[in-house]
């Protein structure tokens, strides 16, 4: 029984040290103890798992395809991709990122990593503007509702016509990983 107890004690010195150190840095990201705190990657990875049950988001692209090695780098850092998908959208597996990173002050150097900057709704407006304005065989991919796959999509029709104006965001995404599949002919 004593030796039970001072296990527990143990244990629970060392938890509350954990917490101390970093355990709230997530809902308390103002401290400068916060800095090198990053989420584990297990926990990020099952944020992203679980975002991308809604395969069209842009950052769900970029995980697949950094899953089957079409895309490798920085950009493929599991983080990464969690912050490119709440960057854009607060939605349910966000509240992480959005709570550590989006509090003014937050000393978390991780929230400071760069994306490819490719947000949802962007990319949805500029797909509804190119196909509203001309026909071109990617936009028959696309219902008034959405598209199965917007970043690919957007990257074909960018592709086809590198100049038009909306594809601002994709010359910007491919200026970063120019030997991207998407990129092609960027």
């Amino acid at each position: 029984y004593g030796e039970v107890m001072i296990a527990l004690l143990i244990f629970l010195y060392i938890a509350s040290f954990t917490t101390l150190c970093f355990g709230d840095c997530v809902s308390t990201p103002t401290p400068i103890s916060c800095q090198n705190y990053t989420i584990p990657n297990s926990v990020v990875e099952g944020n992203i798992k679980n975002l991308c049950m809604m395969m069209y988001m842009p950052g769900c692209t970029v995980d697949t395809l950094c899953g089957t090695n079409t895309l490798s780098g920085p950009y493929c850092e599991p983080f990464r991709t969690y912050k490119e998908l709440c960057t854009d959208m607060d939605m349910p597996g966000c509240e992480s990122y959005l709570s550590m990173c989006t509090t003014a002050g937050s000393q978390v150097l991780e929230c400071q990593l760069d994306t490819l900057d490719i947000p949802y709704s962007g990319i949805l407006n500029d797909i509804h503007s190119i196909c509203s304005t001309m026909s071109m065989p990617p936009c028959s991919k696309c219902t008034s509702s959405g598209c199965d796959n917007f970043l690919v999509i957007y990257s074909d029709l960018c592709i086809a016509m590198p100049t038009m104006s909306q594809c601002a965001l994709w010359s910007a995404m491919c200026k970063k990983v120019p030997d991207w599949i998407l990129c092609k002919g960027a």
